[in-house]
């Protein structure tokens, strides 16, 4: 067995742009709390 190190391949960069993925339907109850959120926020 060998005590050497492996020379590995390193893996490159990889770039996703946020705005060119597809968003998901909210569930129910963070849709109710933004609702909530921005009445409470709205009063100051």
């Amino acid at each position: 067995m060998s005590m050497g190190s492996k020379k590995r391949k390193q893996q490159g960069e990889m770039w996703v742009d946020a705005g060119l993925l597809p968003s998901a339907p909210a569930h129910p109850f963070y849709s109710k709390l933004d609702e909530v959120l921005r009445a409470i926020a709205s009063k100051f």
